[in-house]
């Protein structure tokens, strides 16, 4: 039996912002499909019946729109007042903007250089397209580009909020129109982690290598010590974040769809355990009697398995689809430590400032 033992969850815009003359109630349909998620969990009693702050890591961009997705998901979704105490207080930890890796930061130079070069040969392949698109919008706007105001970004977020919200759209702006303003604004934004390790290295690397990190400690487990300075209790993570954080993270993954993530998309970060398998028996007494207190991490991770969510869907991650790379079962979703280790690690910056600094 495969059990769960963890999970990591990274959200984009959980929580709506008001537009003009939508009532409040209308806004919260994006929130369902993850406050579902959420309450199958409790359902299934993996989280507390009410709040325990040792069982939750929260963390945010530096934005208030993120930081209330947090607050909304927890006070309104999981832990309603009747769950929990009224002292009642979430720590939400932000870094400065500057040092934060829950996006592609621009701060990092070499970062802004390659988005820069990326940009110029996309805005040269997607001209005529571009072109088209104004065309068919000259009632609306000059030019489509990707600097013109409203930029073909601006017009894409718009249309898209619209949708989410039920807001009336002249017909102009259809289906073909947002395909094509899509293929647009993906190319623009993520062409460039696509097509280079560096730039998903420097992107998002160092989030993910964060996120492995957290994960192993979870399987492998840690000494008393350890175990008093950290967050063995943990259960869950929530990091609060950004479209554009959460499709160069699927790149780095290598299952990106090559789709705009939609409002409230979530990536789950599934930490499981096969309980079938029995414990690594020593072959003698001496070892037992004198072995170190200390988890082996070999025997832990053999047991261990990641599993990956985007939305709805369950990935099968190409990293993990070779023989001996995922769980015995034949299940290509349940990545083993080892593979999910691999997928990771060469695209985690050895040295983020210094790569940052480098310029060609």
């Amino acid at each position: 039996m495969v059990t769960c033992t963890s999970f990591l969850f990274f959200i984009y815009f959980l929580f709506i912002l008001p537009f003009h003359g939508i009532s409040p109630s209308s806004m919260f349909k994006s929130l369902y499909l993850c406050l579902h998620t959420f309450a199958i969990l409790f359902r299934l009693n993996f989280l507390p019946r009410t709040f325990d702050p040792n069982q939750f890591y929260l963390r945010s961009t530096d934005y208030a729109r993120t930081q209330e997705s947090i607050q909304q998901l927890i006070s309104a979704g999981l832990y309603p007042s009747q769950f929990r105490p009224d002292s009642f207080a979430l720590k939400i930890h932000t870094r400065d903007l500057n040092e934060d890796n829950l996006f592609p930061n621009p701060s990092c130079a070499r970062l802004r250089t390659l988005a820069k070069q990326f940009k110029a040969v996309v805005a040269a392949d997607m001209d005529e397209k571009m072109k088209s698109i104004a065309e068919r919008l000259k009632g609306y706007v000059k030019e489509v580009t990707l600097d013109s105001h409203p930029s073909a970004n601006g017009i894409l977020d718009t249309i898209f909020a619209a949708k989410v919200h039920g807001i009336p759209i002249p017909p102009e702006f259809d289906d073909a129109i947002f395909l094509d303003l899509e293929e647009v604004v993906v190319k623009e934004w993520f062409h460039g982690p696509q097509q280079s390790e560096e730039m998903r290295r420097l992107g998002m690397g160092r989030l993910m290598g964060e996120i492995q990190d957290r994960i192993v400690r979870r399987a492998e487990g840690r000494t008393e010590e350890e175990r008093k300075a950290g967050d063995d209790e943990l259960k869950m993570a929530v990091y609060a974040g950004h479209d554009t954080s959460i499709a160069p993270m699927l790149i780095l993954l290598d299952a990106f769809d090559n789709k705009w993530p939609p409002f409230s998309s979530i990536i789950i970060f599934e930490l499981l355990q096969d309980t079938t398998v029995p414990p690594k028996k020593t072959s003698s007494w001496f070892p037992a009697i004198f072995a170190s207190k200390k988890p082996d991490p070999v025997a832990s991770a053999s047991t261990h398995y990641v599993r990956v969510r985007y939305n709805d869907r369950i990935l099968r991650l190409p990293g993990c689809a070779a023989l001996g790379a995922h769980h015995a079962s034949e299940d290509t979703s349940l990545c083993t430590m080892d593979a999910f280790r691999k997928i990771v690690e060469g695209q985690v910056p050895k040295n983020y400032i210094e790569e940052c600094g480098v310029q060609q």
